[in-house]
Order: C-alpha cells, then structure tokens, then sequence
C-alpha cells in the first residue's frame, strides 16, 4: 500500500517509461473524439491565477511534469527551445508542476536548468486525476476551441518542427476563420485517412488551411465544408 502520492506517481512513472532512455520520440497519439479539456484555475510562480479556459483561441501545450521525474528534466530543453520558436505565434506552452511547491521549483532552476514555459503550481495533485493521467510527464496539445487533440506520454523532442508545425498552421486556420475550425479539421480527418503515426501529417493540416483560405466568403470569415 502507498503511503505518499509521491510513491504512487512514482510507481506509475516506472510503469510505463521503463523504456524512455532512448532518443526522444517525436509521435503523438490522435485523440478522433478530441474531448473537452478539463478547466484548471492555477497559480504561476509570481501568484497570478490561470485558468485553462482563458487560452481558447490560440493552441496550447500543456505538459505535467514534476523535478524529481527524470524524463521531465530531459523534455525541458527541448521544451525552452520550443517555447523560444513558438512565442511569436501566439501559442502558450503550460507546465503544470505535480504535487510540489514554488521553493522546490526555484531551487532545482537555480541548481540545475531554467524554464522559459509559463510554470503553474498543482500542488495538490488534483490535475493527476482531471485529467486521468497514469504518469509523468504527460502531455496535451489544445485546440484552439478548447479540445484535447493530442497527447503524448514521455518524453518527446518538443523542438522538432514536425511537432511544432502543427501549433502554428492550427494558427493559420484560426486567423481565417476560427468560427469553423472544428467542422474542417474534422471533414480533413473524414475523408483523408493516410495516417502517420495514429496523427494527421502536416500535409493534410496545411491543405486544409489552404482550403479554408480557397473558399472564404467576402466577410473572410465563412467557410464551406471541405469535400
């Protein structure tokens, strides 16, 4: 029987990252029903509230991560540099700390790597749960309507712009009709089927850009369902 949450989260991290010494992973698993993120309301370093719901708009990573999890300190890297590519493009990087406190967190940056993300304190652990998580890291990648269309468990190469190209062409079709997102990116998934790795390819996400921007109305903003 565990006696902490810490031992629990440890057990589960065991579980499935037995295998995570290799070179990071750039794949992403699809989610087709792409569920309602859970709302969080979260405090960063500085004590300033966030609320998950005040990102819908834009897309947004949000990673679970603790210190002493060991791929988690190997994702922040990769993570710095994403955030660096990405924070033109008006998409937010979230890394929501599991179950430790601001002390901890300032004391491993100082001792051992800064993060450039927005951090954000579930010192409660409750997060684990919303989201049904079974280990760390764990990571969702946000629509900009506020639905769950990627996760990834362990560690990933977040710089790769095959990961990264995705946030920003989402952006591209926000910019021209974020009305509709939801009713292209789904008729592109309909009836385009070739998969990569369980994910649509940056092929398929820019052509639905482009076809969105093909079929506008004169008030730039309607669209037609892509056939």
């Amino acid at each position: 029987m565990f006696t902490s949450l810490r031992n629990l989260i440890l057990a589960l991290l065991i579980t499935f990252t037995a295998g995570c010494n290799a070179k990071p992973a750039t794949d992403l698993i699809y989610l087709p029903d792409k569920p309602p993120a859970p709302n969080f309301s979260l405090k960063d370093m500085d004590g300033k509230e966030h609320q998950l719901s005040d990102y819908l708009g834009k897309p947004v990573i949000v990673s679970f991560w603790a210190t002493w999890c060991p791929p988690c300190r190997a994702e922040i890297p990769y993570f710095n540099r994403a955030w660096d590519k990405l924070k033109k493009d008006d998409i937010a990087i979230l890394f929501v700390n599991i179950n430790e406190g601001k002390e901890t967190i300032e004391a491993y940056e100082k001792n051992h790597q800064a993060i450039n993300p927005t951090i954000l304190l579930d010192e409660s652990a409750g997060q684990l749960y919303n989201w049904n998580m079974t280990g760390l890291p764990t990571t969702f990648i946000i629509d900009p309507e506020g639905r769950v269309a990627y996760q990834a468990m362990g560690e990933r190469e977040w710089d790769n712009d095959e990961i990264l190209n995705c946030q920003k062409e989402w952006m591209t079709v926000v910019a021209f009709g974020n009305r509709n997102v939801g009713q292209s990116m789904s008729a592109v998934k309909g009836n385009r089927q070739r998969r990569v790795r369980g994910s649509l390819t940056r092929e398929e996400i820019l052509n639905a850009a482009h076809d969105i921007l093909r079929n506008q109305g004169p008030d730039g903003l309607s669209m037609r369902k892509i056939a």
